[in-house]
């Protein structure tokens, strides 16, 4: 008798967790999957990111771990991944939790400018 083992697609993601990493950038990082030729899986040679409902915002890494950057400050994202092999994709993964992409504090305003004895005295208020 001779065995054969077909290699499949990776199976699913588990849901991505999102993390705010700086201004205008989200960290999303899946659970790596782990395979071996046994289990009839290939290698996963990348993992695929995007932000949910638009997969023309995505990013791809060797790593289970990715930075989003240059996002629209103040806005909320949520992503999805899937991984890849040789064969294929696998389905994604569920949606994950929405992160708030950060966005710079406006500069204060200086509304006094009052010298006295060798010092300034500056009055600022909030810019918003």
């Amino acid at each position: 008798t001779c065995g054969v083992t077909v290699a499949g697609i990776p199976a699913a993601l588990s849901t991505p967790s999102v993390q705010t990493s700086g201004v205008e950038e989200i960290t999303v990082s899946v659970e790596p999957l782990t395979s071996t030729a046994a289990e009839g899986w290939t290698p996963i040679v990348k993992y695929v990111c995007w932000v949910q409902g638009d997969k023309s915002k995505l990013v791809e890494s060797e790593l289970a771990s990715m930075v989003f950057k240059d996002l629209v400050a103040g806005t909320r994202y949520a992503f999805q991944c899937s991984a890849e092999n040789m064969i294929g994709s696998s389905p994604p993964s569920p949606v994950s939790e929405s992160a708030l992409a950060l966005q710079l504090p406006k500069p204060p305003i200086i509304t006094c400018l009052k010298p006295s004895e060798g010092q300034i005295e500056v009055q600022v208020h909030d810019s918003t």
